[in-house]
């Protein structure tokens, strides 16, 4: 018999941003880093004698927690990677919401009928994770080995192992950032013995308990309340929007490229880029009105400055706040650094390379 621990990924830049990360390269978070430390507390007494992760970052980021202690490689593989999301990859979820409301159904209540003309199937992503775990299986029998994957990844394949249908996949619970399933394999046969178990977390260092979109039975109802949408802004289309936002924040500086930020039909906030040099861009404003801060959706428009700035391959983004403010917690939370101080405020500076 073999043992295979097959565990989800820490929390990365998606789940905080609410963006559809696919097979994007999103980092590892540092609330993600907290968990990773969890997870290696809970296997610091396991015997592990092989590692593999998908290929991805934020895969391999989380397989050190068990590989590094035991100095073991870490062996990738593409067969265990987050299922290939086509145009939605880098999309926020508000965006799919708004734009795809039928497809994003199918995606989370019946993901057999989730089609798009450049995604991944979701028999295909039960096929490749299913014959990995089998040829692992073959490979290490009799021993026990801690895969790394993710979670549309793992849900596709534990439905086909403990029998669920597609339309029925909402009924298996959902799995937490580095939660963790086991699976025995002998003579083939794969079975589950538990699986999506996170009590290696802290509530407040858990995902998801963070987070509503998943609470309700059916699943997904609070998707227009927690994920943001986006338009870019056209000041003379958008007019009317733009005169309502200055009445909220005031006249707004120029920037290269503007944002709008939804939530359903509702302008709630409104960010701004500029291009400092090839590598650089710098945040002009991000202001989001006054009930939606100090939850989760700064993040969400800093998650939004972070993405465009890298489908541009802009290496560096920049904000000048003043210090002890709302708007530098959150920036130095997350990874933020200062670059420089004066007089009149701090220069804050990430690399946000992911390529």
């Amino acid at each position: 018999m073999t043992k295979i621990f097959l565990i989800r990924h820490a929390e990365a830049e998606g789940n905080i941003y609410r963006f559809a990360n696919g097979q994007s390269n999103g980092l590892i978070t540092p609330g993600g880093n907290l968990q990773i430390e969890q997870l290696k507390e809970r296997f610091f007494n396991e015997k592990i004698d092989a590692v593999y992760s998908s290929d991805l970052n934020r895969a391999i980021t989380t397989a050190m927690a068990i590989a590094q202690p035991r100095n073991l490689q870490i062996n990738t593989s593409a067969k265990l990677r987050e299922v290939a999301m086509g145009e939605w990859e880098e999309m926020s979820w508000g965006d799919l919401e708004y734009h795809f409301p039928e497809m994003l159904n199918n995606f989370n209540h019946d993901p057999a009928n989730w089609i798009l003309k450049d995604n991944e199937s979701y028999i295909d992503v039960i096929a490749r994770v299913r014959d990995f775990v089998a040829e692992v299986a073959r490979l290490h029998d009799g021993q026990t080995i801690a895969l790394f994957s993710h979670g549309f990844a793992i849900r596709c394949f534990l439905c086909d192992i403990m029998g669920y249908a597609s339309n029925e996949w909402s009924k298996l619970k959902y799995c937490d950032n580095t939660a963790v399933t086991l699976l025995t394999v002998s003579d083939d046969e794969i079975l589950v013995q538990y699986h999506s178990d996170n009590t290696h977390l802290n509530r407040s260092e858990s995902t998801l308990e963070k987070q509503k979109w998943w609470r309700d039975e059916d699943g997904f109802d609070d998707f227009e309340t927690e994920n943001m949408s986006y338009q870019t802004l056209d000041k003379t289309a958008d007019a009317a929007i733009v005169a309502k936002l200055q009445e909220e924040f005031g006249d707004l500086p120029s920037a290269d490229t503007e944002y709008i930020a939804f939530l359903g039909e509702r302008p709630v906030g409104i960010l701004g880029l500029e291009k400092s040099d090839e590598d650089t861009c710098e945040i002009k404003y991000l202001f989001l009105i006054p009930e939606l801060r100090n939850q989760s959706f700064g993040i969400q428009l800093l998650g939004k400055a972070i993405t465009a700035c890298r489908k541009q391959k802009i290496e560096n983004l920049r904000i000048k706040v003043k210090p002890d403010t709302a708007i530098y917690k959150l920036c130095t939370k997350h990874g933020f650094e200062v670059l420089e101080k004066s007089d009149c405020g701090v220069v804050l500076e990430r690399n946000i390379k992911n390529w």
